[in-house]
């Protein structure tokens, strides 16, 4: 046998599940399910494509952020993340460590779309609140309509209520926010906009301004001088 062969056998345990594509174009297997399994890949991955979406890479922060919470809260990373995203625990163990950088954009929607039972059940907080962490984000120089795209919402602009809004989104505009402090947008126009626009509505509702880190404030000072 093959040198080659002998070192690929040893690195697994055992043949792959059925029902993943990997099993389809590893091992050949042409059961129904792996057929399934690579042809619902195939057309996730023309979609993708058709958005502007397939192998689009960010900063694994948030990704790893998430996968810390979701076991904060007793979930498993095999058991339970794995099987219920659909993300290979390699994968997931890769993030975690910080052996993986980056990841695709449709990795980090699964792990923020995946709820923990504390998220679920119709948990809603204030939307002042949630608010307050979007405009907190945007003094970092990102716009609603980058926010919206993080959410994973399908629409251009940025949809949240003006009264009560889930707790899991305000879960995932904390991670967002942890990231945004690490990585301040690049200078442009539409950086300027969205940092106006920041202290703009902070000014007018001066209690959101409490927590606010050094960063944001010498943000927020500048534009004020500025204008």
């Amino acid at each position: 046998m093959p040198v080659g062969v002998i070192a690929r056998t040893n690195k697994r345990s055992g043949p792959r599940e059925h029902g993943t594509q990997a099993k389809y174009v590893f091992e050949k297997c042409r059961c129904e399910a792996c057929r399934k399994a690579c042809s619902e890949a195939a057309k996730l991955r023309a979609r993708l494509k058709a958005y502007g979406r397939y192998r689009v890479y960010t900063d694994a922060k948030i990704a790893r952020n998430r996968i810390a919470h979701l076991q904060s809260c007793g979930l498993r990373l095999t058991e339970d993340v794995s099987a219920r995203t659909g993300i290979s625990p390699t994968t997931l163990w890769k993030i975690k460590s910080g052996q993986r950088k980056r990841v695709t954009l449709e990795t980090e929607r699964r792990l923020l779309a995946m709820r923990t039972r504390q998220e679920r059940g119709g948990s809603y907080v204030t939307a002042p609140k949630v608010w307050a962490l979007v405009w907190r984000i945007m003094a970092y120089g990102y716009s609603r309509a980058w926010l919206a795209r993080r959410l994973g919402q399908k629409g251009p602009c940025l949809q949240l209520g003006t009264k009560k809004v889930k707790r899991s989104t305000l879960l995932k505009l904390q991670l967002i926010l942890v990231w945004a402090q690490e990585n301040p947008a690049p200078g442009s126009p539409q950086c300027s906009r969205s940092i106006n626009t920041a202290a703009r509505k902070l000014r007018k509702a001066k209690w959101l301004l409490e927590g606010f880190g050094p960063e944001e404030a010498a943000r927020l000072a500048e534009t004020e001088a500025m204008g």
